[in-house]
């Protein structure tokens, strides 16, 4: 015998707005089209992030070649700013060109 709904969902701390929103969304989809679902999802957060990464290298693409950067203590204060404004790790391939990266 099955337990009742509201028993298995207090048992797997779902809430009862949370399991009829999925059960909405999910709940007329086979196996394999929630499978192509998720894989499709993962898909878009990639694009997204590439995209974002693309974004923020034309951003500090277009930064660099704004300024006059001939004079090497140019170039440091310009990377100086670039990691003040932007969360960078390392050189930018865009920047490559323009900056001098410690």
């Amino acid at each position: 015998m099955s337990k009742p709904l509201p028993d298995l969902l207090r048992q797997h701390m779902i809430s009862s707005g949370t399991f009829y929103r999925w059960r909405s969304h999910y709940g007329g989809l086979e196996q394999s089209q929630l499978h192509r679902l998720k894989k499709l999802e993962r898909e878009n957060t990639e694009l997204k992030e590439i995209v974002a990464d693309q974004t923020l290298d034309l951003r500090v693409h277009k930064d660099c070649n704004a300024k006059n950067l001939v004079e090497p203590a140019a170039r440091r204060a310009a990377v100086d700013n670039l990691r003040a404004g932007y969360i960078i790790r390392s050189a930018p391939p865009a920047c490559a060109d323009c900056c001098t990266w410690p």
